[in-house]
């Protein structure tokens, strides 16, 4: 019973992003999430907290002020990273708005377009959405190519978390805005990237689980 109903969700979740439910960039060309969270407020404290971060910043936006190290320790955040998985339970937990976050894993990550649609669906619900990306410039051993994001170079394999705050998409603009929570402000901040290198920095991560949470 907990298999079909975990599958249920996925499904529905998948079904929504397609297009079952108009994508929202047909309509609106920006929209960005408000925040609170300014300065160094949701700045990762340890290297690898960007999960514990990146949920705090999500409800923070929503009012609430919970403490990383709360969160990663509900998270089972260890020093290899979190658990993807364990994200939508927390967000859950502690959100302030009339919403259930879900995760898609990886492998139900078919295409940009689905990705572009996810993202729209998430930011249109005043909310917002937490991949899993490589943020450097990688090629995965199928061969699939990602530029990686705005502030990060050299070629590497990561993991690391960031938020979906915002979007700019028109039939001349494909822009994503995007927090990250790193220790370093070389990347910390909103950032922009194209929806193409945002997405493909999702899909070249073709191992686990791994995915989107929104």
């Amino acid at each position: 019973m907990r298999r079909r109903r975990i599958l249920t969700r996925i499904g529905t979740a998948v079904a929504i992003a397609v297009g079952l439910t108009v994508p929202a960039y047909a309509f609106a060309a920006y929209k960005m999430v408000p925040t609170t969270c300014t300065s160094s407020c949701a700045r990762q404290q340890t290297t690898y907290w960007c999960g514990p971060a990146s949920t705090h910043f999500v409800l923070h936006s929503q009012g609430r002020n919970v403490a990383q190290s709360t969160l990663a320790r509900e998270l089972r955040t260890t020093t290899g990273g979190t658990a993807i998985e364990y994200i939508p339970a927390v967000l859950n937990k502690y959100k302030r708005v009339s919403l259930t976050y879900t995760h898609v894993p990886r492998r139900y990550l078919t295409s940009i377009s689905l990705i572009r649609s996810i993202i729209t669906y998430a930011v249109d619900r005043n909310s917002c959405a937490i991949p899993c990306v490589n943020p450097y410039p990688y090629t995965n051993s199928a061969g699939y190519y990602s530029p990686g994001l705005p502030t990060y170079s050299g070629t590497r394999a990561a993991g690391h978390y960031v938020v979906i705050r915002g979007y700019d998409i028109s039939s001349t603009r494909d822009y994503v805005y995007y927090f990250d929570p790193h220790y370093s402000s070389t990347h910390y901040g909103t950032r922009r990237a194209s929806v193409s290198a945002m997405a493909r920095s999702i899909l070249v991560k073709n191992y686990g689980s791994q995915g989107i949470v929104y």
